[in-house]
C-alpha cells in the first residue's frame, strides 16, 4: 500500500501511502522513518539482484 520515491539523485526520499492518499499529497518519511529504512533495503536489494542477473552471474 506505500510507495517509496527516491528525489535528487537519492539524497531526498519520499513515501506515500497509496491506500488513503491515493493522490500522494501527504510526505510520510519524516513521520515514518523505520518503513522507508526497510523498504529503501527491499529496493537495494532488488536493483542488486537485476543487476547480477543482468551480468548472468546469478545464473
Amino acid at each position: 500500500n506505500y510507495k517509496l520515491l527516491s528525489v535528487n539523485g537519492g539524497k531526498q526520499w519520499m513515501l506515500f501511502d497509496l491506500k488513503t492518499d491515493p493522490g500522494e499529497s501527504t510526505d510520510l518519511a519524516s513521520q515514518q522513518p523505520d518503513r522507508v529504512g526497510s523498504m529503501r533495503k527491499e529496493l537495494e536489494a532488488w536493483i542488486e539482484s537485476c543487476s547480477q542477473s543482468a551480468a548472468g552471474s546469478d545464473y
